[in-house]
């Protein structure tokens, strides 16, 4: 139906499929016999949990990073993507980190990055927390937003 074409691809994806079944050597492993289950040697063995994996764990655990220990006044370089946030006419531009953490900009920032929308930048500021409260006094979390921003690149 599809010619010479058709029968070498047919030929070709068999031998492929055929070297991907086999090990390395080429030859079917003589210790399987059909419709037993594969058992895992001991090189593949899973790791058991010890006192000793567990303090490995616990002392491997990441430093807070600059968004969990942020104070005022702070020195903070953040590096993501500059988005634009909100509904017209009240829009914002935020820069969005790898960990989809949102840093606002004041206006001197909006102005000097919205030529930078959708675009990955790294800038250093100084972070500002407010306190976000609704109406109600329900407490929404913390802003941070960066003030006197400069590109770093």
């Amino acid at each position: 139906m599809y010619g010479y074409r058709g029968n070498i691809f047919f030929i070709l994806s068999m031998l492929f499929i055929v070297s991907s079944i086999l090990p390395a050597g080429g030859k079917p492993d003589d210790n399987l016999e059909s419709g037993t289950p594969l058992q895992l040697d001991q090189a593949k063995k899973p790791v058991e949990a010890t006192a000793e994996n567990t303090t490995q764990a616990k002392n491997m655990t990441p430093l807070p990073s600059v968004w969990e220990t942020a104070t005022t006044g702070q020195i903070a370089e953040v590096s993501g993507k500059v988005r634009r946030v909100g509904n017209d006419p009240l829009t914002v531009l935020i820069i969005t980190d790898s960990a989809d953490r949102d840093w606002y900009l004041d206006e001197a920032g909006t102005i000097l990055l919205q030529s930078y929308e959708q675009k990955a930048i790294m800038v250093k500021g100084t972070v500002e927390l407010k306190e976000m409260v609704l109406a109600n006094g329900k407490k929404l979390g913390t802003r941070r937003i960066l003030t006197d921003v400069t590109i770093i690149n």
